[in-house]
């Protein structure tokens, strides 16, 4: 299976979504494979113990699959003004969450329908609570994809910016793997003054990222209460170091 396949498969499938929910994204989708014999697998692991080696979700595993859906230009200018996530941003996260879980469950279809086994990830909400640490890092797993490179801020900047959703599917499919960027996506890393993630987050939460992640959660925790009525969806989003990141929208 080519990735251009997938990736051609999964945008249609998002537009028609898209169209029915009534929100624009920024089209095509964007698919990076990971072979699980790559090294930074186990790197990954050796940093960061508590998250999983693909074949700990998949014995059989071949593959990891990243999924990207861009959000659109006018929910993360919309996002840029105040401290508050504005209602454009939050209904598209919650949209991106729904459809990018539609995308998994079609593509983990697919994968079985041609004799291979699969696991689907969802975007969002498989971390601990507690401790914010999360199993599976889409975020990890799209650089070792090579759908891009790490902001100051955490995020993920791919070539169409860090204004991304994400999620991974795992599969006995061998399939090739996308090479990574052959530079860093993020200023700063290429020795260019810019912090505008940084400054943005109405929390300080990157003053110091131990403790700020946790400034940053319950800020997360309080935006959802004070807004998931209206959207049904689970909406602890804030987006302020994304929307005002001058990798937003795409490489700088």
């Amino acid at each position: 299976m080519l990735v251009g396949h997938i990736q051609s498969m999964l945008t249609e499938i998002a537009d028609k979504l898209l169209r029915r929910f009534n929100v624009q994204f920024r089209l095509p989708v964007l698919v990076g494979v990971a072979n699980i014999e790559d090294k930074l697998w186990l790197k990954l692991r050796r940093k960061h113990p508590w998250h999983a080696h693909p074949r700990e979700l998949l014995p059989t595993a071949r593959s990891v699959i990243v999924i990207a859906l861009p959000l659109s230009r006018e929910a993360v200018e919309s996002n840029r003004h105040g401290t508050r996530p504005l209602g454009r941003w939050l209904r598209e996260y919650a949209m991106a969450n729904r459809v990018l879980s539609e995308l998994v469950v079609v593509l983990c279809e697919h994968l079985v329908e041609q004799g291979y086994d699969c696991v689907g990830v969802r975007p969002t909400h498989e971390f601990s609570p507690t401790h914010l640490y999360a199993r599976w890092s889409h975020r990890h797993a799209g650089y070792i994809a090579g759908l891009g490179t790490f902001g100051l801020n955490n995020m993920l900047i791919t070539r169409a910016g860090c204004a991304v959703r994400l999620a991974s599917v795992i599969t006995s499919c061998p399939i090739e793997s996308t090479p990574r960027p052959e530079k860093e996506y993020c200023l700063e890393k290429r020795g260019i003054s810019c912090g505008s993630c940084i400054r943005a987050c109405p929390v300080e939460a990157f003053r110091d990222w131990r403790y700020g992640r946790y400034l940053c959660y319950t800020w997360l925790l309080r935006i959802d209460r004070m807004y998931r009525d209206p959207y049904g969806d689970p909406v602890d989003a804030c987006g302020k170091c994304i929307a005002n990141a001058v990798c937003a929208l795409g490489v700088p």
